[in-house]
């Protein structure tokens, strides 16, 4: 999939596969798969009018973050985190806070599992 300058849709690679036989229950729910190391995009409701919003690049997070999420996912606790980079606990722990915040994820595992099917991790 594309997008163009302003982050609008572009072209996509589309599949259409008859699933009935999997269930007869839509659940109104539509998945990007990103390809070439691009992130993929699961279960985004398709009649939300915000979906831009409801998507999150991984460039919202500083290069910090995205070290922080790497550690996390490799069960690194705070403390570990702090003096694998060297930095204060206190500040760790303010970096995990903004990462849930801004991923809207309620815990660290949540938000590994996220980063995964989201392409930040």
């Amino acid at each position: 999939m594309t997008t163009d300058g302003n982050g609008n849709f572009g072209k996509s690679l589309n599949i259409h596969t008859n699933i009935d036989h999997v269930t007869k229950v839509n659940n109104k729910k539509l998945s990007l798969i990103g390809l070439a190391g691009n992130p993929s995009y699961l279960n985004l409701d398709i009649y939300d009018t915000g979906l831009k919003e409801q998507v999150i690049p991984l460039n919202k997070f500083s290069k910090r973050e995205v070290q922080i999420i790497k550690l996390i996912a490799e069960g690194c606790d705070t403390n570990e985190i702090a003096e694998r980079l060297f930095i204060s606990i206190l500040t760790v722990k303010s970096h995990r806070k903004n990462i849930l915040s801004k991923s809207a994820c309620k815990n660290s595992v949540e938000l590994v599992a996220r980063g995964i099917s989201e392409g930040w991790i």
